[in-house]
């Protein structure tokens, strides 16, 4: 399903029902190179720059994306899951929703079932996203 849009949308509702307290689930390639999520695009700040894996890694170009490309607000690389927890800040982003703010809990803290939200992700309505599982295989949330 990587690099394509498509309304067959059983494989990602079956990657977010595995962690139920979550409310995205981040993709990964077949190199287990985080993509994207599975309703938006994935942004990182590292070192006060904004970064988002490149199309090549798989992920879809969606437009909000592009759109902070052309304007200079994020550059693409490669990113690892390493990346991901070590980032300053993580975000989403699509047309439909823009860009968000989100927390990254780790497939164990996913697990454990219905999250309790801090009053700050509360009122922000920021998602809280989840990393795949590694011994789950390639693309799995």
């Amino acid at each position: 399903l990587l690099f394509h849009k498509t309304t067959r949308r059983d494989p990602y509702v079956a990657r977010a029902a595995r962690h139920p307290g979550v409310d995205d689930v981040v993709l990964v390639n077949e190199r287990g190179r985080p993509t994207e999520t599975t309703i938006a695009n994935l942004l990182v700040e590292i070192g006060g720059r904004w970064w988002t894996p490149p199309v090549d890694a798989g992920c879809l170009p969606g437009v909000e994306r592009g759109r902070l490309i052309d304007e200079g607000l994020v550059a693409e690389r490669d990113l690892t899951i390493e990346d991901l927890g070590r980032a300053d800040r993580l975000a989403v982003v699509s047309s439909l929703r823009g860009r968000r703010a989100a927390t990254l809990v780790t497939p164990a803290a996913a697990l454990r079932g219905p999250r309790r939200p801090s009053a700050a992700q509360a009122l922000a309505h920021e998602p809280v996203v989840a990393l795949p599982d590694p011994a789950s295989g390639r693309n799995q949330g």
